[in-house]
């Protein structure tokens, strides 16, 4: 019987395609894979996993690393958080070898999200888990001792002092009223209001009363009571009003009215991040000082430290403060939580769960910001869930997986029709806040890594390699906490993925095994492939494949079916070996209109496919 040649060729093109039905697939496009790349022309085994020794023995929650410019580039310092059952603790980790440890902070109340940012040309390393204060290390120049390393809170952080000033006017009896309106319903239980009356003759005061409830009791400068002031509500504008006696007041006395918080109020931040010679804080909430109390939920709201001198730590948050400063807050048109905010092009931008905004220094010192909304359609998932490659963002979103270049007309979908339903249905939305992206320069690659299914920890890594624009899957160690990428074995040239998981860390793109020295699966798989374009009935007679990789012996499963809306498993299906240092083929018998195959090994060898060719006996029944 004669037979027909089909080859699939340009393999590496596509990568896997999740979402879209698999018979209506070009033949070089893939229905399932793990632990492979699609690049260089080729189907390549991606590589495994490498521990690193580390001195825990507690569970390692976050890592990150800081490349300090005091260090050589590429050696730096790993920071860890473990956790014990009830607390966190912080620690440095010179990496020179030796891992030379310094523990920065221990006994932290357990419960946040960690995350962090850089600050002043890297010199300074800032922490937050939205629990606590955000807390800093400032390295000192020229240091290159870990010991000499110390944790701080932010100074000037844990809220400010409220003293707003409502009015100062010059007292005219023929034009005003006695009542003095403070444009605002004071809460006396955290505010409390103050009216003072100068002489203007002698630029001294001459009357004072401060109010910390309704009524005619006030207190003078002596902290004694008087009641020759009145502080009422009015129900008409539903406001608060204070109003001297008639006795207090003399033509041209000049009247000042203030409205000032009366407790320490303890602020947190669900995120917090450097940008330009400042920081920026979003997602707060404020406590009273018991740490319990909520005060205030500001979800929406991101405020501004004041800038820092050259090789120092912003020293104040408080927008009331006296002099100039850039220490403000902003509450965004937006009703979404915000989820991270990450700078592009000279821009910060905001991303809440349901949209994007641009913040910009203007140069003003009376309008130091100017904030503006830049779409309501689109947001970020989680905190980590925007990473900058190229000039752009890449996002992953509550619906989409996108690219956003600064303008709403750049945003554009990178997985719909691919893999945007396939992570929507497996992220564990209970976890999400788990969720964090890489970026891999060194291959390309953007990797969401996340908790699929069941998961509390990270178990699987959707990568995204943003030259081919192709998908693929990636699933090793399950149970990683957290992620980023360092200098592999102190190379600042060579940047790799590092994980966290139980007590240790790893780098997790090097050699050809687990973590713990055993092999991994590495596989391609494809679903109900027409065998002809005529769908009828053939035969797969044999399958040639270009491989490379001496030592690799790769096992291909074929399953035929008739009906394209059969979901079959190729495992159940015949099992064929490809030996790459003797084979060129497989012989294989299996009929029906479409084909489903999975092409898989389980060692630790490197190997690669370029290309494959199908043998079919022409002659089949439609």
């Amino acid at each position: 019987m004669a037979g027909q040649v089909i080859e699939i060729t340009d393999i590496a093109a596509t990568g896997v395609v999740k979402d879209m039905p698999a018979a209506a697939l070009a033949h070089n496009i893939f229905t399932d894979c793990l632990n492979v790349r699609f690049r260089d022309g080729a189907v390549r085994k991606m590589e495994g996993e490498e521990a690193i020794v580390t001195p825990f023995t507690e569970a390692v929650i976050y890592v990150s690393f800081w490349d300090t410019p005091n260090l050589s580039p590429g050696t730096g310092y790993y920071i860890v958080v473990t956790n014990n059952g009830s607390t966190d603790t912080i620690y440095a980790i010179k990496n020179d070898g030796v891992q030379t440890t310094k523990t920065l902070k221990s006994g932290i109340a357990q419960g946040g999200v960690w995350q962090h940012t850089l600050f002043n040309g890297g010199f300074t390393f800032i922490i937050n888990n939205g629990v606590i204060k955000p807390l800093y290390v400032q390295d000192t120049p020229g240091n290159t001792n870990v010991a000499n390393l110390s944790m701080y809170n932010l100074p000037g952080w844990d809220s400010y002092y409220a003293n707003e000033e409502i009015s100062s006017t010059v007292w005219d009896s023929a034009n005003q009223t006695l009542d003095f309106n403070l444009g605002q319903l004071v809460d006396f239980t955290k505010k409390h209001a103050t009216i003072t009356i100068i002489n203007s003759s002698t630029n001294t005061i001459r009357n004072y009363a401060k109010f910390t409830a309704l009524g005619s009791n006030s207190l003078n400068a002596a902290g004694s009571n008087q009641t020759t002031f009145t502080c009422s509500n009015d129900t008409v504008t539903n406001t608060t009003i204070l109003t001297p006696s008639a006795a207090m007041l003399v033509n041209g006395d000049t009247v000042i009215i203030k409205v000032s918080t009366t407790n320490i109020v303890t602020v947190r931040c669900g995120v917090i991040r450097a940008y330009k010679n400042l920081l920026l804080a979003g997602n707060l909430t404020e406590y009273d000082n018991t740490n319990s109390v909520i005060v205030r939920r500001l979800a929406g709201v991101v405020r501004t430290s004041d800038v820092a001198a050259p090789g120092s730590i912003p020293a104040n948050w408080n927008p009331f403060a006296a002099g100039v400063n850039t220490a403000d807050e902003f509450t965004l048109s937006s009703t979404g939580t915000i989820q991270d905010m990450v700078e592009l092009q000279g821009r910060m931008y905001i991303y809440t769960n349901s949209s994007i905004h641009s913040l910009e220094q203007t140069g003003s010192s009376s309008i130091p910001f100017s904030v503006s909304t830049v779409t309501d359609s689109y947001g970020a998932q989680t905190i980590d869930a925007v990473q900058e490659y190229d000039g752009r963002h890449f996002v992953v979103g509550s619906n989409d997986i996108y690219v956003f270049g600064g303008h709403p007309g750049s945003i554009q979908s990178v997985a719909d029709g691919k893999v945007r339903r396939y992570l929507t249905d497996n992220l564990n939305k209970a976890h999400e806040q788990k969720l964090f992206i890489l970026k891999y320069k060194a291959k390309d690659e953007l990797w969401i890594c996340y908790p699929k299914g069941s998961s509390t920890t990270v178990n699987e890594c959707l990568i995204w390699n943003y030259r081919l624009m192709n998908w693929t899957i990636r699933r090793m160690q399950s149970s990683i906490t957290s992620g980023t990428v360092v200098p592999y074995q102190n190379n600042p040239n060579e940047g790799v993925p590092l994980f966290s998981y139980s007590t240790e860390i790893m780098y997790a793109d090097k050699t050809y095994s687990l973590v713990n020295s055993s092999a991994y699966e590495s596989f391609v798989e494809r679903r109900r492939l027409a065998m002809t374009p005529e769908f009828d009935t053939e035969t797969l007679s044999s399958i040639a494949m270009k491989v490379e990789g001496a030592n690799a012996t790769l096992t291909m499963y074929v399953k035929g079916t008739n009906y394209p809306g059969n979901d079959v498993n190729p495992t159940t299906g015949t099992s064929n070996t490809f030996v790459v240092a003797s084979d060129y083929k497989m012989d294989i018998r299996e009929s029906g209109r479409f084909l489903n195959y999975k092409l898989t090994e389980t060692a630790v060898n490197d190997w690669n496919v370029s290309g494959l060719q199908y043998e079919i006996a022409k002659g089949g029944i439609r």
